[in-house]
């Protein structure tokens, strides 16, 4: 029973929603015994939205009606009945509620009616008022360009014989933008994806289509002029383009709805994770505004999925932007929002990254040294700051070496599954073994690490480089 698309639905409502609908219901339908008994087993014994538990019919039905169930009578039928009427009350309830808050769609179903009834027909001045009104509006949303065309085509199919040019033109240009918006929304995330070289997806939104895009006005069709900077961003990784999406999505940002500005946030959220990734350091403060900006405006976009790596890059982009206060604050108050399985590990790594930072190395080494470390991308980022710590405080080469070595084998018996975790970390130890080892020149170590492939920790092996100074040769 539990399966039935009424009980699916009425788990997803708010308590308060729960109250409202209980009071349609005996208002609306007062002469429904049977399904007013129904809803009031639901309200007192609610399931959770992805419940598992079972809800088998014959131990329902006692305990709403007060007798076992009785095929004879019909009962099992009756019930299911009932159940797909709760469903479509409670369908109905949700739209009114939807036309009281929401005046376009209200104007929408009136619309609507006037256009099948004829005795309605004089109020279709106040027809032609909503479709003024609709086209004012601001398109900051796919639906803003769908409410314009219906608005228009409606009047468009009523008015025939006294056709007005200015109701086909603004039918048409909401009709060229929502295609556009479509056609790039598209492209962007083609582009995301990798899954096309750059000239399948130049195919995809031709420079015709881009140059129609940047004739339309900002101000009134900002989503357009900022997907397109998107779509810039992801198929020319420019600082350019990325300060530009910035800065559009920061202006407008309360004008659009959340779906978009989310899609948005994760697309220069990546790209500044990417960036920091293979050493450009200018990205961690770039990173860090972002991060403090998403957690401020629409934090669903990281708590909904916060793992355990995206909770340490954030503190590591503060912690690289010398936000100590900040990185520790975060620390504690989103710790409990990781599985709750790594919250005592992630947070003690998530300590150590913050003291390394202060180059505090000695209590970073006694933080760490000896931890358990369940998650196997936390004992990883673990293993790395020890060898940077041993590092800094100057270690025996030789231990370090060795450590090395076990840190190889280590990621090499985890390779089937973690090769992509991995990869960056097979690449630091690279370096950082020549870094131990002092025999190749500095041009050398700095041509290796410039390479494409990315680098775990690249912002300290860089400043190590930097700092280098052969002192063996080879022979």
């Amino acid at each position: 029973m539990h399966e039935t698309s009424f009980f699916k639905l009425f788990s997803l409502l708010k308590k308060k929603e729960i109250r409202l609908f209980q009071k349609y219901i005996s208002y609306m339908y007062e002469d429904q015994k049977m399904a007013l008994h129904v809803l009031e087993y639901c309200v007192n014994h609610p399931l959770k939205p992805g419940s598992n538990k079972s809800l088998e019919m014959e131990d329902v039905y006692p305990a709403i009606f007060g007798r076992p169930l009785d095929e004879g009578k019909n009962d099992r039928k009756n019930l299911l009945n009932t159940l797909s009427d709760l469903h479509l009350y409670l369908k109905e309830f949700l739209m009114n509620r939807t036309l009281k808050s929401n005046k376009f769609s209200r104007d929408l179903v009136w619309i609507l009616t006037v256009m099948e009834d004829q005795r309605l027909l004089d109020e279709t001045i106040k027809v032609r008022k909503i479709r003024i009104q609709v086209n004012k509006e601001t398109r900051t949303s796919s639906f803003d360009y769908l409410r314009g065309m219906v608005a228009n085509y409606i009047l468009l199919q009523h008015e025939k014989p006294s056709l007005d040019i200015d109701i086909v033109k603004q039918f048409s240009t909401d009709l060229d933008n929502y295609y556009l918006l479509l056609k790039i929304k598209t492209a962007c995330e083609i582009a995301n994806s990798q899954n096309l070289n750059p000239q399948q997806i130049d195919d995809m939104l031709p420079f015709t289509l881009v140059g129609m895009i940047q004739s339309v006005p900002v101000a009134r069709q900002p989503l357009l002029h900022i997907y397109l900077e998107v779509y810039h961003l992801l198929m020319d990784e420019t600082d350019e383009a990325y300060d530009k999406t910035t800065n559009l999505l920061v202006f407008f940002f309360n004008q659009l709805p959340a779906g978009e500005t989310h899609q948005i946030l994760r697309y220069l959220l990546n790209f500044a994770a990417k960036k920091t990734k293979i050493g450009v350091n200018a990205y961690w403060p770039k990173a860090h505004e972002l991060n403090k900006f998403t957690l401020d405006k629409a934090p669903d976009v990281l708590y909904q999925t916060l793992s355990s790596g995206q909770y340490l890059n954030i503190i590591t982009s503060a912690v690289q932007s010398k936000d100590f206060g900040w990185a520790a604050d975060f620390m504690n108050e989103k710790g409990p929002y990781l599985p709750a399985d790594q919250i005592t590990e992630t947070m003690l790594l998530a300590k150590a990254v913050i003291v390394f930072g202060k180059k505090d190395f000695k209590a970073v080494q006694k933080m760490l040294l000896g931890a358990k470390f369940e998650v196997i991308s936390n004992e990883i980022r673990a293993k790395t700051i020890l060898l940077m710590v041993g590092f800094e405080l100057k270690a025996d080469p030789d231990i370090l070496l060795s450590d090395c070595i076990k840190f190889e084998l280590f990621l090499l018996r985890h390779d089937n599954i973690y090769q992509k975790v991995s990869l960056p970390f097979r690449s630091f130890i690279k370096i950082l073994k020549l870094l131990i080892k002092c025999k190749d020149p500095k041009d050398l170590l700095l041509k290796k690490l410039n390479d494409d492939r990315p680098f775990a920790s690249h912002w300290w092996l860089e400043e190590k480089v930097e700092s280098y100074q052969q002192k063996f040769f080879r022979k």
